[in-house]
């Protein structure tokens, strides 16, 4: 099953110091700076990104959709939130969709339509790992561990919702 992650754009974009500085007005520029960094994990892991930014209130009367650098993006129309279009997305991909957002009552929502969430400040540590992946190019590294037939941890199994989740984020 292919993964879809569906990104809380200014969720995202406000969430972190890297993109977001207090005095800063310009919001262009820290979107293009964002989708600079969705188009290298992109690359690197090659799953399909989509973006949700809120329309504004005086946004189109329609829904408006761009595609930048093989990335969606979509604008919600005048007057609806980019958490409505995210609903929206969530309740169509169903177990295929991750979600990026800190939003607490839109991860609630979209967790009961099967989709899985993830925090807007550890998906950006995983851009930020990605990031490092590419610059230092060392991709064998666990093949260095040590083969060993040591048990670890305990022999509680966790459920099989929370194991499905869990792998799905692990492809991040």
């Amino acid at each position: 099953m292919a993964i879809k992650i569906v990104v809380d754009g200014y969720n995202l974009l406000y969430s972190s110091p890297k993109w977001h500085r207090p005095g800063n007005k310009d919001l262009t520029m820290a979107r293009a700076e964002l989708m600079h960094s969705l188009n290298q994990y992109k690359k690197d892991k090659k799953h399909s990104v989509l973006v949700v930014f809120d329309g504004g209130k005086g946004g189109w009367p329609t829904e408006q959709r761009d595609r930048v650098n093989g990335i969606d993006i979509i604008y919600s129309r005048s007057g609806e939130l980019a958490d409505d279009v995210i609903i929206r997305l969530a309740e169509k991909l169903r177990e295929s969709a991750i979600v990026v957002t800190s939003d607490r009552e839109l991860a609630d929502i979209v967790t009961g339509y099967g989709a899985t969430v993830i925090s807007s400040g550890r998906f950006e540590d995983k851009l930020k790992l990605s990031a490092q992946a590419d610059d230092c190019g060392d991709e064998d590294d666990e093949y260095d561990k040590p083969i060993t037939t040591k048990k670890k941890g305990t022999a509680y199994r966790r459920s099989k919702r929370d194991r499905q989740r869990q792998a799905r984020l692990k492809k991040l």
